[in-house]
Formats: structure tokens, C-alpha cells, sequence
């Protein structure tokens, strides 16, 4: 049974372009970068795939903000996350899924609020 005082922080999912030409513009960069500040800000708890682009500007973000960021992982484990999916792992928590990229994602938003 759960404690009617437990208070339980709400988990803020971050999805979006990895590569291609959205990551390369700067004004997109920079809403990433301050949407992650927000989740921050407001004390939540930053989710993404782990990935880079839009989503780790976002984690650059949250992270300045002192948010606690989690990174759902498509590898099997952080050798294979770092060397061959070549993302990177800056979060304070990974789960390496090993599901793939599509597949990873259904954890990713089932997690978030």
C-alpha cells in the first residue's frame, strides 16, 4: 500500500530527431537545450533513448539544472552502447534494454508521465 505522503516526482520523456538537419540548427539546438533546463528547473526526472542530437541537448540541458536524467539504452550493454551505437552516457542512471531502437522506445514512454 503506498504512503499517502510519499511524494513521487513526475518523469518528463524527451524524444526527438538524433541526426539529420534539425540537430544542425542552431535555434532548435537552443529549444532543446532549454526545455531540458525546464524539466530541471521544476524538479523533474529527464528520460530519453540515450541518444545524441536534439535529445542530448535536452540532457545537456537538464543536467545544468541539476535534474536526475535517466537514459533508456537500444544496446545490450555499455560496451556496445558506447562502441557500436556510438551514443553517448552522461545520464545518472542507464538501462541497457537491448531492444533495438524502436523497441526501446516503447519503455521510454511507458516510463514518462
Amino acid at each position: 500500500m503506498k504512503s499517502k505522503n510519499h511524494t513521487h516526482k513526475i518523469k518528463i520523456g524527451v524524444m526527438g530527431s538524433a541526426k539529420g538537419p534539425q540537430t544542425e540548427n542552431q535555434k532548435t539546438r537552443d529549444i532543446a537545450r532549454e526545455l531540458g533546463r525546464e524539466i530541471g528547473r521544476r524538479g523533474y526526472i529527464y528520460i530519453d533513448g540515450s541518444a545524441p542530437g536534439l535529445p542530448n541537448e535536452a540532457l545537456l540541458g537538464a543536467k545544468e539544472e541539476g535534474a536526475f536524467t535517466v537514459g533508456i539504452s537500444p544496446a545490450f550493454s555499455e560496451e556496445e552502447h558506447e562502441q557500436e551505437y556510438k551514443n553517448p552516457h552522461e545520464h545518472d542512471m542507464m538501462i541497457y534494454t537491448g531492444m533495438g531502437f524502436m523497441e526501446r522506445d516503447i519503455i521510454n514512454i511507458r516510463s514518462s508521465n
